[in-house]
């Protein structure tokens, strides 16, 4: 964790493979009273020895099992709160490619759990 400001921002840094990932996750009360969810991904580097496409993929992934398991405990935590009632858990959830030229790509998400 790089920082972090309750309940607003957490910030994580990451390394592996030769590549540095800088996750920042921002969580806000939506008009609805939902909670919208925000998480930005950069990352930077090169992979020796890895063709760039299994980067590519293993980015993509990586930023999907976050979302999702985020997801999954917003559900559950969600579901305990209400105290049973159905709750639908991460709606309106997108990831956008934000890449840049050269070795930075980012990705990026918003949820409304």
């Amino acid at each position: 964790m790089t920082s972090y400001e309750p309940p607003r921002y957490v910030a994580l840094l990451n390394h592996g493979m030769g590549i540095t990932a800088e996750q920042q996750v921002t969580f806000a009360t939506s008009l609805r009273g939902d909670t919208r969810v925000r998480m930005i991904v950069d990352f930077v580097g090169k992979s020796p020895g890895v063709p760039e496409e299994a980067v590519q993929e293993a980015i993509t992934f990586y930023t999907h099992d976050a979302l999702d398991t985020m997801a999954a405990l917003c559900k559950k935590w969600k579901a305990a709160f209400l105290d049973g009632l159905n709750s639908s858990g991460f709606s309106d959830t997108n990831l956008r490619d934000d890449s840049g030229a050269g070795d930075r790509r980012s990705l990026s998400a918003t949820a409304v759990c």
